[in-house]
């Protein structure tokens, strides 16, 4: 479509209209779902296993655009919260031991299972315990604290999905011992909603495992019109964080091994399988 338009001098031209949001790339339209990514932005450890994660500790990864950036920010455009155990020996093929979707009831599968704890007495012997996952996870000896605070065997877990300034649609997702500052971004995102951007950065923090980061939250910038018009059509197609928790859970197991947690216990699961992680990549729901 061209519009007439009279110039200064009497004569006319031709003009083409700003049509970029209705404008479609040639060949796109066949394009299907799954030929799409969106993208995660995660925080570098010592251990991750993409390309120059040697030289770029603390900073953050784009999964889709490979670039490293130690204070991105972005529009958060969904939030949505989980559990998920897994044994505590690492193994990338290693299946959950039970899991939430909401970080209050165990998804329906594993309510009911019976796992199996291997502890030690006071002379250092074996102690093996059976407990059966409950109907709340209110009530689940697996995602109580110790009282000398030792974290949960059952991690939190934290989603968000949010909106780069490029306008590509991101996720973020955080658990262990990241979780702690995790009340600071609600709290942002409660305060500023989408009239601030949030800056992502990291602190670095060492345990008995040795030396990691843990992700901060800070005020960004005042995005631009165009910037926030885009997260909030994005945010209307629903809730981008809570439809790819799960994808993200299980293609974060297969990745990295990162800082742990967790004690010496076992845990042997008589429970049915939920599923099984392979090497393909994500299965990420997209918003269009």
């Amino acid at each position: 479509m061209t519009t007439d338009v009279a110039k200064s001098n009497g004569k006319t031209a031709l003009m083409v209209p700003d049509d970029a949001e209705n404008f479609v790339v040639p060949g796109m339209e066949n394009v299907q779902p799954g030929e799409l990514r969106i993208p995660l932005l995660k925080l570098v450890q010592g251990t991750s296993r993409m390309a120059e994660a040697a030289e770029h500790g603390g900073e953050w990864h784009n999964s889709v655009t490979g670039e490293f950036s130690p204070s991105p920010e972005v529009l958060i455009i969904g939030v949505a919260k989980g559990r998920v155990m897994f044994p505590p020996t690492f193994n990338a093929d290693n299946k959950p031991l039970c899991g939430s979707d909401d970080g209050k009831a165990p998804r329906a599968d594993y309510v009911g299972t019976s796992l199996k704890t291997v502890g030690y007495d006071a002379d250092g012997g074996p102690v093996v315990s059976t407990q059966i996952i409950p109907k709340l996870c209110a009530d689940c000896p697996f995602s109580a604290w110790g009282d000398d605070g030792t974290p949960p065997k059952c991690n939190e877990v934290a989603t968000f999905a949010g909106m780069v300034q490029e306008g590509m649609p991101v996720l973020i997702q955080v658990r262990s011992t990241g979780m702690k500052n995790v009340p600071n971004l609600k709290t942002l995102i409660a305060a500023n909603g989408i009239r601030k951007a949030i800056r992502l950065g990291a602190v670095q923090e060492k345990n008995e495992t040795g030396v990691y980061y843990v992700p901060v939250f800070l005020v960004g910038a005042k995005p631009h019109k165009e910037w926030q018009a885009m997260a909030i059509r994005l945010a209307r197609m629903g809730n981008l964080a809570a439809r790819n928790q799960q994808a993200i859970i299980e293609y974060e197991q297969r990745q990295d091994v990162g800082p742990s947690d967790a004690t010496d216990q076992d845990y042997e699961d008589s429970g049915p399988e939920a599923f099984a992680p392979g090497d393909e990549e994500p299965e990420f729901e997209m918003p269009f």
